[in-house]
């Protein structure tokens, strides 16, 4: 996802004034995607992701967090219609045990710390513009 930075155009870049970045909106674009990201401190919480296709919508509620044992669901939107997965459990300990599972393999380190990498980069971009 952030393997492609150079590509991508600012269209949007509003942070606050005195730099805390306390809330803000960036959006940028290529001739495939679009990116929009937003985050504010005093906002109304929301806490979800939403992928826009050319043919479909896939949203998730509670991404972030949610209760331990609460079930959300994917929402896959197409032609007026929803299809719904439900996942139960906890994912972000079922992330982190395959993380400790993997993480004696170098390759594993090595693409992960790529990413991270990238992903710093992605964003210092965008904070510099």
């Amino acid at each position: 996802m952030f393997n492609k930075t150079k590509k991508f155009k600012i269209i949007n870049n509003y942070t606050s004034k005195n730099k805390k970045l306390l809330h803000g909106v960036i959006i940028q674009k290529n001739k495939e995607i679009l990116k929009i990201y937003k985050w504010g401190e005093g906002q109304k919480y929301e806490n979800n992701l939403e992928i826009i296709c050319d043919d479909k919508t896939y949203f998730v509620n509670k991404i972030f967090s949610k209760l331990k044992n609460e079930k959300i669901f994917l929402e896959e939107i197409s032609n007026n219609k929803i299809k719904k997965k439900i996942f139960i459990g906890n994912h972000f300990e079922k992330m982190f045990l395959e993380v400790f599972k993997k993480y004696k393999l170098k390759k594993f380190r090595r693409e992960n710390n790529k990413n991270i990498f990238n992903c710093f980069n992605h964003f210092d971009k965008i904070f510099k513009s």
